[in-house]
């Protein structure tokens, strides 16, 4: 990467807010974990879509990672793969 580059990366990052790099890196963490279960499923996006009753275009944008995913659409997801997508601490003191 050139340093011209590199500078604009720094400044860039340096401007953006705490609140967005938390959005951003807990949403691609999400992405991930629907993305892996998908997988151990052997689905597509096309069949999680069918599933969700939504397009394959917002399945894909969901897994984009950078995505506003509401809570009820993350329900729904959970429900459609029968698993946990997010516990909260207090959930995971009593199971774990």
């Amino acid at each position: 990467m050139s340093k011209d580059r590199t500078k604009v990366i720094e400044r860039i990052q340096a401007r953006t807010k705490p609140e967005n790099k938390q959005f951003v890196r807990k949403n691609l963490e999400i992405s991930y974990q629907i993305s892996q279960l998908m997988k151990e499923k052997g689905w597509s996006q096309k069949g999680l879509a069918k599933r969700l009753d939504k397009t394959p275009n917002e399945v894909s944008n969901i897994l984009s990672g950078l995505h506003n995913i509401t809570l009820k659409t993350l329900s729904k997801i959970e429900v459609v793969l029968n698993e946990e997508i997010i516990t909260t601490p207090i959930e995971a003191c009593k199971k774990y």
